[in-house]
Protein backbone atom coordinates (compact mmCIF):
# COMPACT_ATOMS: atom_id res chain seq x y z
CA UNK A 1 0.00 0.00 0.00
CA UNK A 2 0.84 2.96 -1.03
CA UNK A 3 -0.02 6.91 0.82
CA UNK A 4 0.12 9.75 -1.52
CA UNK A 5 1.25 12.91 -0.10
CA UNK A 6 1.97 16.37 -1.91
CA UNK A 7 3.14 14.59 -4.31
CA UNK A 8 4.80 12.07 -3.05
CA UNK A 9 4.40 8.11 -2.59
CA UNK A 10 4.76 6.84 1.37
CA UNK A 11 5.79 2.84 0.73
CA UNK A 12 4.65 0.78 3.83
CA UNK A 13 8.81 0.69 4.42
CA UNK A 14 8.44 4.47 4.43
CA UNK A 15 5.77 4.29 6.88
CA UNK A 16 7.30 1.86 9.34
CA UNK A 17 10.42 4.05 9.38
CA UNK A 18 8.37 7.02 10.74
CA UNK A 19 6.44 4.41 13.36
CA UNK A 20 9.51 3.54 14.71
CA UNK A 21 10.81 7.13 14.81
CA UNK A 22 7.57 7.95 17.03
CA UNK A 23 8.37 9.17 20.89
CA UNK A 24 6.42 7.02 23.35
CA UNK A 25 2.85 8.15 23.09
CA UNK A 26 2.87 9.76 19.90
CA UNK A 27 0.10 7.47 18.35
CA UNK A 28 -2.45 8.69 21.01
CA UNK A 29 -1.47 12.37 20.76
CA UNK A 30 -1.70 11.98 16.87
CA UNK A 31 -5.17 10.29 17.21
CA UNK A 32 -5.97 13.59 19.10
CA UNK A 33 -4.25 15.98 17.27
CA UNK A 34 -6.04 14.84 13.90
CA UNK A 35 -9.40 14.04 15.90
CA UNK A 36 -9.34 10.41 14.79
CA UNK A 37 -9.47 6.83 16.99
CA UNK A 38 -5.77 5.32 17.49
CA UNK A 39 -7.27 2.21 15.77
CA UNK A 40 -7.07 4.89 12.56
CA UNK A 41 -3.80 5.93 13.44
CA UNK A 42 -2.82 2.44 13.52
CA UNK A 43 -4.10 1.43 10.41
CA UNK A 44 -2.16 4.62 8.47
CA UNK A 45 1.20 2.94 9.87
CA UNK A 46 -0.21 -0.27 8.68
CA UNK A 47 -0.32 0.68 5.24
CA UNK A 48 -3.96 -0.11 5.28
CA UNK A 49 -5.42 3.48 5.52
CA UNK A 50 -4.39 6.94 4.10
CA UNK A 51 -4.03 10.23 5.93
CA UNK A 52 -1.82 12.80 5.46
CA UNK A 53 -2.86 14.63 8.54
CA UNK A 54 -1.42 11.94 10.49
CA UNK A 55 1.55 11.65 8.24
CA UNK A 56 1.76 15.50 8.88
CA UNK A 57 1.11 15.17 12.98
CA UNK A 58 4.01 12.03 13.16
CA UNK A 59 6.36 14.21 11.21
CA UNK A 60 5.58 17.22 13.57
CA UNK A 61 6.28 15.07 16.98
CA UNK A 62 9.41 13.89 15.31
CA UNK A 63 10.67 17.29 15.11
CA UNK A 64 9.52 18.34 18.35
CA UNK A 65 11.20 15.19 19.92
CA UNK A 66 14.71 16.15 18.23
CA UNK A 67 14.48 19.52 18.99
CA UNK A 68 13.95 18.62 22.64
CA UNK A 69 16.32 16.08 22.73
CA UNK A 70 19.07 18.67 21.52
CA UNK A 71 18.12 21.19 23.97
CA UNK A 72 18.50 18.55 26.57
CA UNK A 73 22.13 17.45 24.94
CA UNK A 74 22.85 20.94 25.09
CA UNK A 75 22.07 21.54 29.00
CA UNK A 76 24.04 18.39 29.60
CA UNK A 77 26.58 19.42 27.96
CA UNK A 78 27.04 22.93 29.51
CA UNK A 79 26.09 21.66 32.74
CA UNK A 80 29.34 19.50 32.61
CA UNK A 81 31.76 22.45 31.30
CA UNK A 82 30.06 24.62 34.24
CA UNK A 83 31.09 21.85 36.85
CA UNK A 84 34.66 21.13 35.35
CA UNK A 85 35.09 24.38 35.44
CA UNK A 86 34.08 24.86 39.61
CA UNK A 87 36.74 22.58 40.11
CA UNK A 88 39.88 23.37 41.82
CA UNK A 89 42.63 23.22 40.10
CA UNK A 90 46.15 21.70 41.55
Amino acid sequence: MYIKRNNLTIDLTELKRLEEALPYGAKAEIARITGLHRNSVDKVFAGEWNSEDVIDAACALIRRESNSTKKKRILIHETLRDYIQSLPTN
